[in-house]
């Protein structure tokens, strides 16, 4: 078997490849497919449909040189015209690979999801620090010395990692928003001023 489609069965085990028309469909829809892959024998209306599910996903979509059955054996199955990735790094390293053997039909394709990565690695490490400063309280305490109040006054409705990051649906994610704003409100009306102190550690335990 080639490797690319040793590499799209490994993406299908690792449950980041949705298979067949409706599964790509669905997917595209909630804007999770990263490059949708068309059998090079996939009929016109298929192809039509597939290049309509791109555009209403935002997403790549690629021709690759694979019939119907080899795809479908990389898979488990008799057939198979169309398949969606929804995880960038192995998106990019498909088409990587694909580039390597075909450069004037899929270098730009494959620049492009360098590019998407590149992306997606940075909003992970985005999050995570913001996560850590979350925890740490570091977020707050900021907070309260630029506004010169008691960091024990302030409290924070997290609306990006709780609102803005895991909803679609924006009227959702916006009443969400609302409702933790009201609720920080109503938390900090509660608090009192405290001063943090400190107290001296004998380093010895008893076991």
């Amino acid at each position: 078997m080639h490797n690319i489609l040793t590499l799209i069965g490994l993406c299908k085990r690792a449950g980041m490849l949705e298979v067949g028309e409706e599964p790509v469909e669905a997917v595209a829809r909630a804007k999770d497919a990263r490059v949708l892959f068309l059998a090079a024998d996939a009929a016109d209306n298929t192809a039509r449909r597939v290049r309509h599910f791109a555009e209403m996903g935002n997403c790549l979509w690629l021709r690759v040189p694979f019939t119907k059955a080899e795809m479908g054996r990389s898979l488990g199955r008799s057939s198979c015209a169309v398949v969606a990735v929804t995880d960038i790094g192995f998106a990019c390293n498909i088409v990587g690979r694909l580039a390597q053997e075909d450069p004037v039909r899929y270098d730009e394709a494959h620049a492009a999801l360098q590019v998407k990565a590149k992306r997606a690695a940075e909003r992970k490490a985005e999050m995570l620090a913001h996560k850590k400063n979350i925890r740490t309280g570091k977020v707050k305490r900021k907070a309260a010395a630029a506004a010169g109040l008691n960091p024990y006054m302030v409290e924070i409705a997290n609306i990006r990692e709780q609102c803005s990051w895991i909803h679609k649906d924006m009227a959702e994610a916006t009443e969400k928003a609302i409702i933790l704003g009201r609720a920080a409100i109503a938390k900090v009306q509660l608090n009192a001023p405290l001063v943090a102190g400190e107290s001296p550690v004998i380093k010895r335990a008893l076991v």
